[in-house]
């Protein structure tokens, strides 16, 4: 019964859609007598009315441009339409997926990976600290102007003791100051995308749903995503064909999008 429903879901036509999140997360799979890892593409969707929806997900070996361009054709195909603004990091695949696929959009760059990001650039564990605080202040503004003006602030400040540091911070945050001309323009939506930190949040909360029963399809679905079961649904399930054989010559597997 459940097989029928989530074929269904996988299926289901989408509409209008103002703003979309997406992501991959990777897991380990088994493939050809070999553990592998695996990208898990998944999308949400703003719609008109302010709600949000899971809108499918999506399976590859890596994220490679093509693989996440199927998956963008892949919501196009189903009917989405009329995206406006785009939340993600910057994986090179993904981006240039988003210009191909939906052309013109504005993209603002995951606050949660920026801030993750900035860690790699920092010579001094000492400064770990009060430059994610910085960066939390920065990306936490209430306008552009708030925003540019702590980015300047900050470069200043950190410019003698950690060079590399304001230097990428000056070419990378602007990446994250898109929403904020999105909270401007569209106040009804700004409360549900202030950034992509809510995400990780929502993951959180749909992790705890799953335990509770007589939960929606849609719900059910939304607590696998976060989930480990998901994948293993996902990947052992009748929809998993091949391209060649398993062993030995054209062996990458291509995988259904719910």
């Amino acid at each position: 019964m459940l097989d029928a429903d989530l074929e269904f879901w996988r299926n289901r036509p989408l509409s209008h859609c103002h703003y979309l999140m997406v992501d991959a997360r990777y897991e380990k799979v088994r493939y050809a007598n070999e553990i592998r890892d695996c990208a898990v593409f998944w999308a949400i969707g703003i719609q008109p009315d302010g709600k949000r929806e899971v809108l499918g997900v999506h399976v590859a070996f890596s994220e490679a441009e093509i693989n996440w361009r199927e998956f963008f054709q892949s919501l196009v195909s189903r009917g989405i339409h009329g995206v406006s603004y785009v939340v993600s990091d910057d994986h090179p695949g993904l981006t240039q997926a988003l210009k191909s696929v939906f052309p013109g959009t504005s993209w603002n760059r995951c606050h949660t990976h920026l801030a993750r990001n900035a860690q790699d650039h920092i010579a001094k564990a000492v400064h770990k600290t009060p430059v994610a605080q910085d960066i939390r202040s920065i990306l936490q503004a209430p306008d552009l102007d708030t925003a540019q003006f702590l980015l300047n602030r900050f470069s200043d400040r950190w410019a003698t003791s950690e060079p590399k540091l304001a230097h990428w911070a000056q070419i990378n945050l602007p990446q994250g100051f898109q929403v904020l001309s999105i909270c401007l323009r569209d106040s009804k939506y700004s409360p549900l995308i202030p950034n992509s930190d809510a995400l990780s949040e929502h993951r959180i909360s749909l992790s705890a749903s799953i335990v509770k029963s007589n939960v929606g399809l849609e719900s059910f679905v939304s607590s696998l995503i976060s989930t480990h079961a998901f994948v293993w649904s996902l990947l052992f399930s009748s929809n998993l064909t091949t391209i060649g054989p398993l062993e030995g010559g054209c062996s990458q597997p291509k995988f259904s999008t719910l």
